[in-house]
């Protein structure tokens, strides 16, 4: 698989001087699970939390549909990167993925989640110091009572695949520069 824009987006974020290396990334799942699509980010961060779990300098976090409700935990970590993985209406194909700068995210959008990702965002960047992205996909169908459709449950398995190669590098050092 070739290397994608959002992969690079978030290999670039990821890649910090060796004197920030102590401050981790954390990496939160938005969703519902019962809803379709939706539970995409659910499913890739359950992914992360059973390959990635002996992880120093990554922590995930499910964040169910309310991921405000876990700002506390998510301030302590004292990150340096915050990534939320989410379905996100971006008017594109399905399955499309892309890295949503907080910057880009205006304060009371429309979600069907707690508080806008916008709020969030801004409230971390101004309590902790830490830069915000969103890794959004588009979804195909967000019906109740579904499970995810066959092309985001294949979008979710590369993407899962591919941010646990990333933090798997992270690890070993890869990204690190002096």
């Amino acid at each position: 698989m070739s290397v994608s824009s959002w992969q690079s987006e978030l290999q670039q974020a990821i890649c910090i001087p060796r004197s920030n290396n102590h401050q981790p990334v954390v990496f939160v799942g938005v969703g519902r699970v019962e809803n379709g699509d939706d539970g995409a980010g659910i499913t890739i961060i359950n992914r992360l939390m059973s390959v990635c779990k002996d992880s120093e300098k990554s922590l995930f976090i499910n964040g169910g549909a309310a991921p405000e409700n876990l700002l506390g935990v998510i301030t302590r970590s004292q990150p340096r990167l915050v990534v939320f993985i989410d379905a996100a209406q971006m008017d594109r194909e399905p399955g499309c993925v892309q890295v949503i700068p907080i910057e880009m995210i205006g304060g009371l959008t429309a979600v069907t989640h707690g508080l806008s990702f916008g709020i969030i965002g801004r409230y971390l960047q101004d309590e902790v110091g830490c830069r915000v992205m969103v890794l959004g996909i588009q979804p195909q169908s967000n019906q109740p009572n579904t499970t995810l459709s066959r092309v985001i449950s294949d979008v979710v398995q590369q993407v899962s695949d591919s941010l646990e190669a990333l933090v798997r590098d992270e690890e070993r050092g890869k990204y690190i520069f002096s």
